[in-house]
């Protein structure tokens, strides 16, 4: 139960929980309606309310302004996920197309499926061992291959280069993503040459 919670995760994962509990949520309700205890109820609605509302706030303007530490992308936020994946799918289309390739890389199949939507129908390749759902639905990378390559500073990994991996990559393009007149997060995105074959993902903070 503790190592299901390791790790990154997408917010609707608890849906299904949520749902499974509704029902009991009714009961309860319906208990303290038939109690006469109304005022309870209107408390509880009047707090959910309240915080819908405050994430729905924390939503548009990416989390509170004192999660920025400085002027360089916020590290932990997880209101940052919402913004600027539309532009960073577009801008790797335009630059495999300018380089005439036709594949897209990431390093983390979390990542792949949030650039997979805006980028289609370009294949995105997950450069990591593991078998996740890209695994079928794209395959690996093949051998020798050329990619254009996407960090995020949320999610940074360091550069897929060397012996198993990209003969080299080389930057392409830098792309800010701004909310609430600061920086949430880094888009980086690169061309790699000689796809090796291994490979090996390695977060920044690993050594």
């Amino acid at each position: 139960m503790y190592l299901s919670g390791g790790g990154s995760g997408l917010p609707h994962w608890t849906a299904p929980a949520w749902v499974a509990l509704s029902p009991f949520a009714g009961v309860g309700l319906s208990a303290l309606w038939n109690a006469g205890r109304r005022r309870v109820i209107w408390v509880l609605a009047v707090l959910q309310g309240a915080a819908c509302l405050l994430v729905y706030v924390l939503m548009l303007t990416a989390g509170p302004t004192n999660m920025a530490a400085s002027a360089q992308p916020e590290t932990i936020n997880p209101f940052t996920d919402f913004y600027g994946w539309d532009v960073a799918g577009r801008q790797a289309r335009q630059i495999a197309r300018d380089n005439k390739l036709s594949h897209l890389a990431v390093q983390n199949w979390t990542l792949a499926s949030r650039l997979a939507w805006y980028a289609r129908p370009l294949p995105v390749h997950v450069l990591d061992p593991a078998f996740d759902q890209f695994s079928l639905w794209t395959g690996e990378l093949p051998a020798g291959a050329d990619a254009v390559l996407m960090d995020w500073s949320q999610m940074a990994y360091k550069l897929p280069v060397g012996e198993g991996l990209f003969q080299s990559c080389t930057p392409a393009a830098t792309l800010p993503v701004q909310r609430a007149g600061r920086v949430v997060a880094n888009f980086s995105l690169f061309v790699c040459r000689g796809w090796g074959g291994r490979p090996h993902a390695r977060r920044w903070d690993e050594p």
